[in-house]
């Protein structure tokens, strides 16, 4: 836990860490004089499972003024809570790509069986994705090419949660920025001809094309 401290005064305070509703907390909390703390894993300082914990703090200036005590909470549970994230949190792409969207759950050090997670994905901003894409079960996700609309950003929420108690769950959001590709010019007759002087000479870039459009316009 980390604390800072709003005062128009410039001197130093003193921090006072404390517990109302357990001793063995509030053992460990009065020895703490800075105004941050770090309980390792497992956090056996907090023995009781299923026991909300009150963390106090009241701060002190050097003129003895002291503040409101500053209550937070801390739920300890029997069983670890999924984390689910994405490493990049982010992503580059252009229509004519597959993309493969990777997320990862995550545990604390306590005992937790990993075949009991759900994973839903869903849709947070963006041109609408057709539904039957974001319908995968586990923790990864492919968009097909030409998929996405050219020139868009996509927010995409992953959410796993244990199927034994769903209360149990995180989310997380993958930003994927969908780029332009370039125009592609295409001339008609190959890259050379051969033609006397007194020929016509007629060139056709018809098949020049928009690879970021369904369909392809030519322009002549």
């Amino acid at each position: 836990l980390r604390a800072s401290v709003i005062t128009p005064r410039e001197n130093a305070v003193t921090y006072a860490w404390f517990s109302d509703n357990d001793q063995g907390l509030n053992t460990y909390l009065t020895a703490v004089g800075s105004s941050q703390f770090f309980l390792p894993e497992g956090t056996s300082v907090l023995s009781t499972l299923g026991k909300t914990y009150a963390f106090s703090l009241v701060v002190t200036d050097f003129l003895g003024v002291s503040s409101t005590a500053t209550v937070f909470e801390v739920l300890k549970l029997s069983t670890s809570i999924p984390q689910v994230e994405f490493n990049p949190p982010s992503a580059s792409t252009t229509r004519n790509r597959q993309v493969l969207i990777k997320g990862e759950s995550k545990f604390s050090g306590c005992p937790t069986d990993q075949t009991d997670l759900l994973f839903t994905w869903r849709q947070i901003s963006g041109p609408e994705i057709a539904p039957t894409y974001l319908s995968s079960p586990i923790s990864q996700l492919i968009l097909p090419a030409n998929t996405l609309a050219a020139g868009s950003v996509y927010q995409l929420a992953l959410k796993v949660e244990m199927s034994s108690d769903p209360s149990l769950s995180a989310e997380s959001i993958f930003v994927l920025d969908v780029g332009f590709e370039p125009l592609v010019a295409v001339i008609a007759g190959g890259y050379s001809r051969t033609v006397s002087s007194s020929s016509h000479l007629v060139l056709s870039a018809e098949g020049s094309y928009d690879p970021d459009e369904d369909t392809q316009d030519g322009a002549e």
